[in-house]
């Protein structure tokens, strides 16, 4: 029995405990068609068309992270949307595949529980363990003990010997333990914001190993745009010239 969430796995002979059976069809090109098969494979047919049958487990809340083995990095697949059911200790990273199907009366289908499609597109969850990293540089075991939230950002740390292994640790004293930390090494052409929140203030670019407030001369919304998303955000709601104040 596979431990509750939300994620599908291919199916091979009865689905386990708790997982229901379901399965997507491709209608192939039927022009020009190469599809070929070997090895073991999933439940399925493998012909001309494509159909492959999976188990799903649909229980549970995919933000809720479930307890599974990371002895060796494995595949889940993202039922429900391109999320990944997330995995205690893991680190994540979604992938897809592209199935080339019959582009003139497409005849594609799926049947019961499956996982999540769009169009000729499924998506995969890949999961690893986080890297054991090792240095011998001479660093002191806490560089830096700081408490930070969503609106401030602690000082930065520069490592010289370009690795910097990182410990997050959480205070066991709050009613709900656990933490969201964020973090990015910076090179050339990295962009931050000062003297605001963590999404907004005065942009500053680090060249030449030191940071420097961007010119604002003929900035507009498009050039907005661009440093929001570098940022990670969807973009910018407005733009402002001279120096940012709060």
């Amino acid at each position: 029995m596979l431990i509750s969430g939300k994620y599908c796995v291919y199916k091979k002979g009865v689905c386990p405990l708790g997982l229901s059976e379901g399965f997507l069809h491709w209608d192939d090109e039927d022009r020009n068609n190469v599809n070929k098969d070997g090895g073991s494979l999933p439940e399925g047919a493998y012909g001309s068309d494509t159909r492959i049958f999976f188990c799903c487990r649909t229980d549970g809340d995919k933000s809720d992270p479930v307890p599974l083995p990371l002895s060796k990095p494995f595949y889940l697949l993202a039922y429900g949307s391109s999320d990944c059911q997330l995995v205690k200790g893991a680190i994540t990273t979604t992938e897809y595949i592209i199935f080339d199907n019959e582009d003139k009366n497409n005849q594609d289908s799926s049947g019961g529980v499956h996982p999540y499609a769009s169009s000729s597109l499924i998506y995969y969850c890949y999961y690893q363990a986080p890297a054991s990293v090792e240095t011998t540089t001479n660093c002191s075991k806490l560089l830096e003990k700081t408490t930070a939230t969503r609106h401030s950002v602690p000082a930065a740390i520069k490592s010289s010997s370009n690795q910097l292994p990182v410990r997050f640790i959480s205070d066991t004293h709050n009613e709900h333990p656990g933490f969201v930390a964020n973090y990015r090494a910076v090179g050339p052409g990295a962009v931050r914001l000062v003297n605001g929140t963590l999404s907004s203030g005065t942009v500053q670019i680090f060249y030449d190993e030191k940071w420097g407030t961007v010119c604002d001369e003929s900035w507009d919304i498009t050039d907005a745009n661009v440093v929001c998303r570098q940022l990670g955000f969807s973009g910018a709601n407005h733009s402002v010239s001279s120096v940012y104040e709060s």
